[in-house]
């Protein structure tokens, strides 16, 4: 995909993007703690069970809530898995064929916390570009056509980037011949963020999300 082709994907994708970037360094934190491949899942679903107004849903139904949510379409013999251990830990009953939200286990991560932590990273990311972007006598927007740009500078440049060492690696020449916005972008993260650890892990972990 060219440079420019991506960037406008990458904008009118931003809030689903967003979402997924932050589901998947959840996921990656959960397989890091060790758990198991269903374990993975059942703290996505109970956020979402504890989350909703009512307390009583259908398989389908928290399974579609779950992917509008967290961008995770589960399949039904692992929701229905998730569910199962759900109830052992009391945190739901089954009745009739529905599920009723029982109280939320004592020993599940709390979500909602992790997601904001990790949001305000990306927030933190974006806002950065844009006061970088005055510098050079840019204007962007907002943060989301900020977070559009990295994202896609990331997805463009994900093999490069994860292959070189950040204090060696160059943005392509001829790419960054391309539209001013992606000049300051290649900018921004080339001389902004690797050469500091803390953007350039912040990078990192966008980029195991890729």
């Amino acid at each position: 995909m060219a440079i420019g082709s991506a960037i406008e994907a990458a904008t009118t994708r931003t809030p689903q993007v967003r979402r997924g970037l932050v589901t998947l360094a959840l996921l990656k934190a959960n397989f890091d703690a060790g758990r198991d491949h269903i374990a993975m899942f059942q703290p996505f679903l109970i956020d979402t069970i504890f989350a909703r107004p009512a307390s009583d849903f259908s398989l389908a139904e928290i399974r579609k809530e779950v992917d509008d949510r967290h961008g995770l379409l589960i399949p039904n013999d692992a929701m229905q898995t998730l569910l199962s251990r759900a109830a052992r830990q009391d945190a739901v009953r089954r009745e009739g064929g529905r599920y009723f939200r029982n109280k939320a286990p004592v020993s599940t991560a709390d979500i909602s916390s992790a997601r904001r932590r990790i949001e305000d990273d990306h927030n933190k990311l974006a806002a950065l570009l844009r006061t970088f972007a005055t510098t050079k006598q840019l204007t962007i927007r907002d943060d989301d056509e900020a977070l559009a740009l990295i994202i896609a500078f990331l997805s463009e440049n994900q093999t490069a980037l994860l292959l070189e060492e950040p204090a060696v690696f160059k943005f392509p020449t001829a790419r960054s011949q391309g539209r001013r916005q992606t000049r300051v972008t290649a900018q921004f993260i080339v001389n902004v963020c690797l050469p500091d650890p803390a953007l350039s892990s912040l990078l990192q972990r966008m980029l195991e999300g890729f």
